[in-house]
């Protein structure tokens, strides 16, 4: 820029007028023209500059400031988070640092491991090792709460667990809930939604509250109130109810069902059923034999008096005893013993008169003697079965026709000890039942 030499200079004999002034400022005009000419490239100049400072500033300031602010909370020292999958329980455990906090965290000595999911999920310990590298911590781990496999892991500082609590006479002083022997948050809510479901029991959405029920009653005491005539007849209804203490009907009681139970009143219909029954002959069961070691029925019970079981077309091997047995155990097994059973039969031929067999202790009843058995030449009998289900000595009595030329046989006989039977078993003393059928059927007790 010029000085403020000639021509801006004056002194005493400078003459300012008109001429010197047009001068003077003409020569500032153009000088200023000059510098408006220049203004737009200096201010562009200037912004470029701003903005590529800026850029330049906060590449080299943001990590730093990130960092600073990160590290102003004390807690970001003291805490960090792993992804570990770790299970919970005491002794040392070991985890691994996520990636971004292992430079800045700087654990405690003694630290707690809280699953962030599932904060009731904790263990806490003493630091036994740090590798800030690959991040690897070892925590011996003395105390936990929990259990289960968790990889949300939250470490800080952990509070030491104090041996000497159970000393400790000031108060107040830290507790735990199990310590005092106070229930736990979750025991607290589940016994007060009980004791509000016990409150509610069966009273639906729209008297769940005491509101709703105080309502509710207010309004039937209204009706009441507006009512005396209904009420006076309802209570005439009432007085003509029979009691549940008991008393006389003027009228017919109708049953509108058979009783299901043993104490069930029983209308007439089944009284008539059960006396038109009793008696009557039921069948309860039937096999066919095919080449079979036994016949056996079981199921034996008091539900029957007696019992009839029907035997047809019955054979075996040539010159075989038809012998029966009885069970105490449903049939698992059938008593075999020396002296078990006693009982006798008389059998005629066509060309000889009775002959009588019989034994007072043997290890089963002989139905049938030895006799020409075949396909064509089978047994046919019937047998009685005595009230089984007494603890008495079970009797039997049967007859029929045997043989080739139908020899006749009667018999009975019992079993020898004062016990209830509920199954009997068929067969031969050898080989097995080649064919035949066998029916049972019970006779009502009364």
């Amino acid at each position: 820029m010029a000085s403020i030499d000639s021509p801006y200079r004056v002194d005493d004999e400078t003459a300012v007028d008109t001429i010197w002034a047009n001068r003077v400022f003409g020569d500032i005009n153009n000088r200023i023209k000059a510098l408006e000419g220049t203004q737009a490239s200096v201010d562009a100049a200037v912004d470029e500059l701003k903005t590529f400072g800026l850029e330049r500033i906060d590449e080299a300031l943001r990590p730093a400031a990130e960092e600073i602010a990160a590290l102003v909370n004390l807690g970001a020292l003291l805490s960090a988070n792993s992804a570990s999958a770790v299970t919970i329980g005491t002794s040392q455990q070991t985890l691994t640092i996520d990636a971004t906090d292992r430079n800045r965290f700087a654990p405690a000595s003694y630290l707690a491991i809280v699953s962030v999911g599932t904060p009731d999920n904790v263990m806490s310990g003493t630091l036994v090792s740090y590798d800030r590298e690959s991040g690897a911590l070892v925590v011996d781990v003395d105390t936990v709460a929990g259990s289960g496999t968790h990889s949300d892991w939250r470490i800080s500082v952990g509070v030491p667990p104090n041996a000497t609590h159970s000393g400790q006479t000031d108060n107040p002083h830290l507790v735990t809930a199990a310590q005092v022997g106070a229930p736990t948050t979750a025991e607290l809510t589940a016994a007060v939604d009980q004791a509000k479901a016990d409150v509610i029991g069966a009273a639906g959405a729209a008297l769940d509250t005491l509101g709703e029920a105080e309502a509710r009653i207010q309004a039937a005491e209204a009706t009441i109130g507006t009512n005396s005539t209904s009420i006076s007849s309802l209570e005439t209804t009432v007085a003509a109810k029979l009691s549940l203490a008991g008393g006389t009907m003027a009228g017919a009681l109708i049953l509108d069902a058979n009783p299901s139970g043993d104490l069930g009143a029983a209308p007439k219909q089944y009284v008539d059923q059960q006396v038109a029954t009793a008696g009557a002959m039921e069948l309860l069961a039937s096999a066919t034999a095919s080449a079979s070691a036994s016949i056996s029925f079981t199921g034996l019970s008091s539900a029957f008096f007696a019992y009839m079981l029907d035997l047809d077309g019955l054979y075996g091997s040539d010159a075989q005893q038809l012998l029966l047995r009885t069970s105490t155990d449903g049939g698992s097994t059938y008593d075999s013993g020396s002296s078990d059973y006693s009982g006798s039969y008389v059998y005629a031929t066509y060309s000889t008169g009775p002959t009588a067999v019989g034994s007072s202790g043997d290890s089963r009843l002989t139905l049938a003697h030895a006799t020409f058995q075949s396909s064509t030449s089978r047994t046919s009998m019937r047998i009685i079965i005595y009230n089984p289900s007494a603890t008495l000595y079970t009797r039997f009595s049967w007859a029929g026709a045997t043989g080739q030329f139908a020899d006749t046989i009667t018999g009975a006989g019992q079993r020898e000890s004062a016990t209830d039977v509920d199954a009997i078993q068929l067969f031969y003393n050898s080989g097995t039942i080649a064919a035949g059928t066998a029916k049972l059927y019970g006779l009502k007790a009364a």
